[in-house]
Parts: C-alpha cells; sequence; structure tokens
C-alpha cells in the first residue's frame, strides 16, 4: 500500500492503492486511488468523479431549505396535494335576472312587455273630504322591481259617492312622495245618491330595484263632500289597486 502525506504539488499519471491523505491545496489529473481520500484543504478535480458517495450527498431525504409549490412549503420529505381550479360550468349560486333564474348552465331569453309579476291590494275603508287639498283614498301597495329597465303598469279602481249632483275632483297616482298622474272624475247622474267608481291606469318607470309604494290619493273640486270607500245600506265600496311589473 503507497501513502502520501503533505502533498502540495499536481499529481499526474498516479495510482494510489491505499489512502491518500492531503493537507494543502492539491490539483489532480488522471488519478487513481483505491482507498480513502482525506482532505484537510482544497480539492480542485478538472474531470468528472465516478462512484458512490456517502454522507448527506448520498443519504439526503429532505432539501436543505424548504421551497414553496402553489402556496404550500415543500421541503421534500413528503408528498403534498396542490389544488388547481376546475373549468366553472356554473355558478355557485345561481342570480335572478329580470326575474328569471340564471346558474350559468344555459342561455336565458328575456322578452320585453313580459309579466313579471302581480301586486294586488284594496280597501273599504270610508274617507271623505270637502278640500281641494289632496287626501289619502287609504289604496295603497307596494312592489320591488327585479330590474331598473322594469315598468310598473297602475290599474285602479275607486269607488265613491258624492253627497250632491254634479259634484267633481281628481284622483291622483304617487310613487313614495312624487306625483304621477291626475285624473278627473264626477257625478253626472242627477242625483246625491249614486255610487260611482273610476278606473284608471298609468304606466310608470321608476329605475330602481328597491321595494316602491303606489298610493292614490283625491280631492273635491265643487260640490258637497266626496265619500270613498262608502258604505251605506246596499253595500260596501271597494276600491283596488293591482301593480303589474313590465320586462322592459
Amino acid at each position: 500500500m503507497t501513502r502520501a502525506k503533505d502533498i502540495s504539488k499536481i499529481l499526474t499519471d498516479a495510482d494510489i492503492s491505499g489512502n491518500l491523505d492531503v493537507d494543502g491545496v492539491t490539483n489532480l489529473d488522471v488519478v487513481d486511488i483505491d482507498g480513502a481520500v482525506d482532505m484537510a484543504s482544497t480539492l480542485n478535480v478538472s474531470g468528472a468523479i465516478t462512484g458512490d458517495l456517502t454522507g448527506n450527498a448520498d443519504t439526503a431525504t429532505t432539501l436543505a431549505t424548504a421551497r414553496t409549490i402553489g402556496g404550500t412549503s415543500f421541503n421534500g420529505s413528503a408528498n403534498i396535494a396542490v389544488g388547481l381550479a376546475d373549468t366553472a360550468t356554473v355558478l355557485a349560486t345561481a342570480r335572478t335576472i329580470n326575474g328569471t333564474s340564471f346558474n350559468g348552465s344555459a342561455n336565458i331569453t328575456i322578452s320585453a312587455g313580459k309579466v313579471l309579476q302581480v301586486i294586488h291590494a284594496s280597501t273599504t275603508a270610508e274617507v271623505g273630504s270637502t278640500s281641494a287639498t289632496f287626501a289619502d283614498t287609504g289604496l295603497t301597495a307596494a312592489i320591488t322591481p327585479s330590474a331598473t329597465s322594469s315598468k310598473i303598469l297602475i290599474i285602479y279602481s275607486v269607488s265613491q259617492f258624492m253627497t250632491v249632483a254634479g259634484a267633481s275632483g281628481h284622483l291622483k297616482v304617487v310613487r313614495g312622495s312624487t306625483d304621477l298622474a291626475t285624473h278627473g272624475y264626477g257625478n253626472y247622474a242627477g242625483s246625491s245618491t249614486v255610487m260611482s267608481t273610476s278606473s284608471y291606469q298609468h304606466l310608470d318607470s321608476p329605475s330602481t330595484t328597491s321595494a316602491t309604494t303606489y298610493k292614490i290619493q283625491f280631492n273635491r273640486i265643487n260640490g258637497g263632500s266626496v265619500i270613498c270607500q262608502y258604505d251605506d245600506a246596499s253595500g260596501e265600496g271597494v276600491s283596488t289597486i293591482i301593480l303589474m311589473e313590465i320586462a322592459g
């Protein structure tokens, strides 16, 4: 066995059957070493190194520095699962478009002029007036449009009793505190004991998806007094209102 120590020069074409102990800087060129190499300093190798490795390089089970993959720390010690986004085909929560449920699975068709919902209300509460100032008839209804493009068709009928022949006045449609339309009424039957009914309609564009309240008001222009929803021996007067949401 050949043992070399304190080598500080270049070894060329050396065949060493034993161990090689080097304390200094050594440049090796075509050196065949059968034993162990103990390096106390730097080993410069210009060619390839073949054979088995020992130490951490040969037995490493984890990365020296963990890395992040898809937001999950990975050091090589175990498999990790990385969640990948699937291709969405439907909405997680279906939405309503102009009154039609839509989850993205198929196209929907919205036809302008389609009736989306209908609200109905009525009153029999008697109320009278002798003033030209508008007062509530008690006839009111609320609707929540499904789209800002929707229109609201208001259809109403008010039952009235006038204490003198020829009495007249107005009915008014109000949205919230906004006046929309005024319609006239009158008792032309020549009798103070005739119950009459006035019916009108108005198309409104509220441009909202919030709850919207409509009401009917009335006044008296001339004659005696006017009583809405008058309750007499022949029967009780009933006034009605219908709100229809129309797709825009």
